[in-house]
This record gives C-alpha cells, structure tokens and sequence, in this order.
C-alpha cells in the first residue's frame, strides 16, 4: 500500500511538500472508508482524503474528523419527542430525535445547545457519523425548566441550521387545605328558579403555583345543579378557587357539592329557598267553617278552610289576621308551602268575639285575595219552642225574633234546617233605648 502511495505521488507533478506554490497542493492518501478503518492504531493527527465521501478526514486521537459539510437538509419542525418537560421539575428520560436527508457519512463532533425562552435546558448531541443518505440526530434534553412556555434550542450541525422547540407545562397543582366550611357564598339559590350570579369562592392554603384542569360537580340532596371550576393555576402559598353554581333547584332544602382539588376534598353546601307562592283563585265564599262562635265567649278549636287552584308550589309566610265587624278575633295561617295546583289553607281562629254579628277577615295570600266571615251568635240561647213571635231577653238592650225559615231565609241559624223551622234571630236595642216587649219595640226607659 505504501509503496503505491509514493508511486503514485512521483508520478503527480503538481505536488509539493514543505514549500509555498502558487500552483500546486498537498495530495494526502486516498482511501475508502473500508481501508481507513483497517489502520491499525492511527496516530493522532492522522489525515486521508476517504474516496467514499469524497472528504478530508484526520485522526483526533479517538475517532476520524469529517471536514466537509456532512447533510443537506435538517428537520425540526418534525422532530420526534419522547418525554415531558414540567416547569420546576429536572428533566429525565427526555429526548428529541430530528430527522435529516443528503448525510455525507462524515464524522461531527456533536453540539450543546442551551435553551432560549424557556431557560435552565441543555441539549445535547454526542459526536458521530452521518449516514450515507437520510437518517437521525438524538439530542438529549437535561437540566430543570425556569418556568412554563416553550424553550427553543438553535441547532447547528453538517452545515445546516433550524430551531427545536420543546413546550414546557405547569407542575401538576397541589395544596394543603381546603375550606368548605369557611367558604363565601354569594348569590341566594331558590326552588324552581334559574339560578343566576351564585358563586362560592373557597380558600386554600399551601398551593405549589401548579395547574389544574378546572371541576364540574353536579349537587346532590338538592338536584338540578351544577358547581363549575375553571382550569388555572394554584397561587404559590394561599389563594382562593371560584365556583359557579348554574342550573335549576329540584326543590328547596340544601344542595351538596363534592369538591375534589389539588388532593384535597371537601362538601360545599348551598341553602336552596322556597319559590315565592302563588295561586290563581281563592274562595273565601266557599269556605268550610268548623265550630261556633258567641259574642263574649273565648274561642276554642274554631277553624276555616279556605279552598285555593293554580298553586306553583312555592312557599308563603304564613299570616295573621285581626277581624272587623265584630272585632276580638284573630285568624291565624301558619306558614307552609302551596301545592302544585289546587289546595286548601286552614285559618285557626282565636280570640274573644266584642258581640254578635259578622266578623269578617281580609286574607291577602299568594297574590290573591278575599274576604272571610264568621257569625258570631248571642250568648243567650233563646228557645222559640216552635212558636213565632218578639220576645225580650235578660239584657234589656236585646230582643229575639222567633220566625221560620221560610220567611227569613238568611237567618243565621237557618244554614242546614228545614224553611218550616222557627230559629231565633238575636237584635240589639239603639244606644239609650232598652226593650218594651209590652210595646213590642226598642223604647227610651
């Protein structure tokens, strides 16, 4: 081999060693890839020209050194990338792969590229060969990223250029404490009722300044709601999480709602109040009255019930209402919640009726209203005995009239009697005059 190279250079005449030329060079051995590799401990310093690329080559002491610009296209922007990179967090297992085209089968020293953008990263190649053709460079991704964002890596190797960029995500969030209990309610939720600005905003404690993906939390006890928490970033220490509550109550009560964050866990819980009730009709005329009521005696277990439609279910706050007419009694509604369509409400009455005649009440309820009345009869119970006629009583200031129900058919004691039935109808004397039942009429003493 020796003996062809120096043949082979006499018989060159623009060759020259050790002296300037203005019109000759330096012709170094020629040798394939396959003959470079079969030297034997090449020293340091070595140098071929390797006819299969057609490059200048040198022995560095621990492997053969391209001089030539080793590809001809470099891919980035399709790199392949094999880990993740999170903000705060050292980086392992992590690699980019960029594919290439037109390798010239030379050596490169390989490249350590820092990060821009994203910083804290190095990526690094190690020396090798190109293929002869199209292949691959794998750059190794270390260090811990400074924050989330993209970091981008100026790569430079065989002559070309192009920019390898790496996103970097937040740390999965985490924190210490959350309180439910403590949380600020705003907005009022209510049966039946689109709910609109309700919100809970619950503090925390301990956050690591990471992600989170956000919550939906549908309510239990109460259905028909829904909590919802944005995807965001913890604080790092304390800070506060906003839910949004939307959706339509079931009914009123206390919706619950399972809040799962940050690996912590607690119960948000919403007071759901009654709809505001209402009716389409009340029917105080119709009304069922239980008992009996006497001028001067303290009422006992006396009621009214009142027949309603169109009830919607929702609540009203009961009600208390002071007679006129004959005055002394109270008509007493507690409070409860309408039915879904038609109902009744029981009106208790109490009190001590100031005479006889009507006592009326006015019931205001549901956004209806009408007027209740209650007889209320003389205390002294005069027996006609079946016989017509005007008949004094101990009070000189009253009379009876004792007549059948067909000729006074409105009677107050004539409700649910035969018309040939005589009842006693109670009357009072004008003011100053007592009764004469001699002169069958209310006269001055």
């Amino acid at each position: 081999m020796k003996k062809n190279i120096i043949f082979y250079l006499l018989l060159v005449s623009n060759i020259i060693f050790g002296q300037d030329s203005p019109y000759k060079g330096f012709l170094p051995p020629r040798l394939s890839t396959i003959q470079r590799d079969a030297i034997t401990s090449p020293p340091p310093g070595l140098m071929i020209y390797n006819t299969t690329i057609n490059c200048m080559e040198n022995w560095n002491a621990s492997r053969w050194v391209s001089k030539c610009s080793g590809i001809v296209s470099l891919n980035c922007l399709d790199a392949t990338h094999n880990g993740t990179l999170t903000s705060g967090t050292a980086a392992s297992g992590v690699s980019s792969v960029i594919s290439y085209t037109g390798g010239n089968g030379g050596s490169h020293s390989g490249q350590v590229v820092t990060s821009t953008g994203v910083t804290g990263l190095t990526a690094t190649l190690l020396a090798g060969n190109f293929a002869n053709g199209n292949g691959t460079l794998t750059y190794t991704i270390t260090g811990t990223p400074s924050s989330a964002g993209t970091a981008s890596f100026a790569i430079n190797i065989g002559g070309q250029t192009c920019i390898l960029t790496r996103t970097v995500t937040e740390p999965a969030g985490a924190i210490t404490t959350l309180d439910c209990a403590g949380a600020t309610n705003n907005g009022t939720l209510t049966s039946g009722t689109i709910a609109s600005g309700v919100s809970s905003v619950i503090s925390y404690t301990g956050g690591n300044g990471g992600s989170h993906s956000g919550q939906i939390v549908t309510s239990t006890g109460v259905t028909g709601l829904t909590a919802t928490l944005s995807a965001g970033n913890f604080a790092n220490g304390n800070g506060t999480l906003t839910y949004t509550i939307t959706g339509t109550p079931s009914s009123a009560g206390t919706a619950s709602f399972a809040i799962n964050i940050g690996g912590q866990t607690c119960n948000i819980t919403r007071a759901v109040i009654a709809s505001a009730g209402a009716i389409t009709t009340l029917d105080c005329a119709g009304a069922s009255n239980n008992g009996s009521l006497l001028e001067g005696v303290a009422v006992s277990n006396i009621f009214s019930i009142i027949s309603y439609t169109g009830g919607n279910g929702g609540s009203y706050p009961g009600q208390i209402v002071t007679s006129t007419g004959v005055t002394g009694l109270t008509a007493t509604l507690l409070a409860g919640n309408f039915a879904n369509g038609n109902g009744t409400l029981i009106y208790t009455i109490t009190g001590t009726p100031s005479s006889a005649g009507t006592a009326s009440f006015t019931i205001n309820i549901g956004g209806q209203n009408c007027i209740l009345t209650r007889i209320v009869s003389e205390y002294e119970i005069y027996n006609c005995q079946g016989q017509p006629g005007r008949f004094a009583l101990q009070n000189p200031h009253k009379y009876v009239v004792c007549a059948s129900c067909q000729r006074s058919p409105g009677a107050p004691n004539c409700v649910g009697v035969p018309i040939d039935t005589v009842v006693p109808t109670y009357f009072t004397c004008p003011n100053g005059t007592v009764w004469k039942q001699s002169l069958q009429q209310c006269a001055y003493p």
